[in-house]
């Protein structure tokens, strides 16, 4: 291995460990995702014959994001809705089908092509 191969090495290294020590995202879900998720909710509530006469508490709801927050998922408002409180416990970080955050697939990329630079380059 010559020492451009090794000054390689050592730069993919440090980005894999860039990328596993990636720092604490922020739990704080944005204003406007929020007010989004209430108007969709006062919406469908209010959008039901059978909810007529009957007053909406938010109170009783919880943010829920689609793809986890724990999971990689975004605070977008296309990924924050307000359910139940009870059902926002039951479900946790659950999703309905797997899925790979950022982090993963370049891990999983990195290591592919160290596999490949040491078998092509021996």
């Amino acid at each position: 291995m010559n020492q451009n191969e090794v000054i390689f090495l050592f730069f993919v290294a440090a980005a894999v460990l860039l990328i596993l020590n990636k720092g604490r995202r922020s739990r704080h879900i944005p204003t406007k995702s929020k007010r989004l998720a209430q108007a969709k909710l006062f919406d469908e509530f209010y959008g039901d014959p059978a909810n007529r006469g009957k007053k909406l508490r938010l109170r009783d709801y919880e943010y829920d994001h689609d793809h986890p927050f724990a999971r990689g998922g975004t605070h977008d408002s296309h990924n924050i809705k307000l359910i139940p409180r009870k059902a926002n416990r039951k479900k946790g970080a659950k999703i309905a089908e797997p899925s790979l955050d950022s982090r993963t697939v370049a891990i999983i990329a990195i290591v592919i092509f160290l596999i490949w630079l040491f078998t092509h380059h021996s």
